[in-house]
């Protein structure tokens, strides 16, 4: 569900990410952080709205958990956001595109900082 179909994690690469995973929620608090997250999506709109920094907001095309459309609205309710919509990308960060999101986020900080 969370993973790329145009760019799959092979085997070694998903078990790594689950024994990570499963030692993150042995302190306890990763459950808790995600489901903080998740009831706080429903204030996303007042969240929003108060940003007031230079953001980029980066959503997979193939992302199969959070429609994309709700990557654009984030984008529209942030004053000045840049939306980026990655191809190849779904809920992850496939390894083949890495060098690619390094180099967006690197721009925007670039850009970020030029502005102060």
């Amino acid at each position: 569900m969370i993973s790329s179909r145009t760019h799959p994690p092979k085997q070694e690469e998903l078990e790594s990410r689950l024994r990570k995973a499963l030692a993150r929620d042995a302190e306890k608090y990763g459950t808790k952080r995600q489901l903080s997250a998740i009831v706080a999506t429903k204030k996303t709109k007042k969240i929003t709205q108060r940003v007031n920094v230079p953001t980029l907001i980066i959503h997979g095309a193939e992302d199969r958990l959070i429609p994309i459309k709700f990557g654009r609205k984030n984008a529209e309710l942030i004053e000045g956001a840049e939306f980026r919509e990655i191809e190849g990308m779904a809920h992850d960060f496939p390894r083949p595109l890495v060098g690619y999101l390094a180099f967006v986020v690197s721009k925007h900080l670039g850009k970020s900082s030029d502005s102060e």
